[in-house]
């Protein structure tokens, strides 16, 4: 004669196969794509990128740019040593005249 255990374990087995053949079938769903990835769908601006044939702009190549040592040493003293807040001053205006 089957236990109690027996009898309420084959209907959990039965539920969980159904379950898994269920998402198993999603799985293969997602493998039948036109694309190599699902993040690579745009073929057409991909291929015209990869052919360009020197996509940086003539300037990037500018390795030293103009500068004022001077104006950099200020910023620099200002940077590393800020000046003192100053302090603020408040006016309040009360009326006292209803």
């Amino acid at each position: 004669m089957p236990t109690q255990n027996t009898r309420l374990r084959w209907p959990s087995v039965a539920a969980l196969l159904v379950v898994g053949a269920t998402l198993g079938g999603c799985a293969d769903y997602l493998n039948h794509s036109d694309y190599v990835t699902f993040a690579a769908p745009d073929a057409q601006n991909t291929n015209i990128a990869v052919q360009t044939i020197d996509p940086w702009p003539p300037a990037s190549r500018r390795a030293l740019t103009g500068g004022s040592g001077k104006r950099i040493e200020t910023v620099t003293k200002r940077y590393t040593n800020p000046p003192a807040p100053q302090q603020q001053q408040s006016v309040v205006n009360v009326n006292i005249n209803n």
